[in-house]
């Protein structure tokens, strides 16, 4: 597990992806959640699945959390994920 954490701010309450493993989200926005170290894109997806609000940041080791603010995607862009 990572040692690692980040809380990822946005609009509330959503899933949250990381380097677009959009299988299943690895946390809440306005939640800490684990990370790995390194670079690391944070994505949110749309009632459409394309990708709404976005930040890249790097993870340093042992971050406690650290924080990002997401940013809007306009237009939102698409994923390899079907729409449900």
């Amino acid at each position: 597990m990572p040692n690692n954490w980040v809380t990822v701010n946005g609009p509330a309450d959503r899933n949250v992806y990381i380097n677009g493993a959009y299988e299943a989200p690895s946390g809440k926005t306005g939640a800490a959640f684990p990370v790995e170290a390194g670079p690391n894109t944070f994505e949110t997806l749309d009632a459409r699945k394309r990708i709404d609000n976005r930040v890249k940041k790097t993870v340093k080791e042992g971050d406690l959390p650290c924080s990002v603010t997401l940013a809007t995607v306009e237009p939102p862009e698409p994923t390899r994920v079907a729409a449900s």
